[in-house]
């Protein structure tokens, strides 16, 4: 999806309300990778030790959540509820 220029995801909730997160790929060892082409976000998960969390990644083709290791940087997408 591209809004106002924008490539990115259109994630839609249960209400049918919707959030877009920009593709700007990912952080590691000072480097940004994949930006405009895939997102990686940080999701509330914890994995099974402290070293992994949870992710949102998508690209084109695919969409998923996955275990990552903390010590790459990922996108955070704050949504603020009432």
């Amino acid at each position: 999806m591209i809004k106002d220029g924008v490539k990115g995801y259109k994630v839609t909730g249960p209400n049918a309300k919707y959030i877009f997160i920009p593709a700007k790929g990912y952080y590691y060892e000072q480097e940004v990778y994949d930006s405009d082409d895939s997102g990686e976000y940080w999701t509330s998960s914890a994995y099974d030790n402290r070293n992994f969390s949870m992710a949102l990644t998508f690209t084109k083709r695919n969409v998923k959540v996955n275990s990552t290791g903390r010590s790459g940087g990922r996108c955070i997408r704050p949504v603020y509820t009432r």
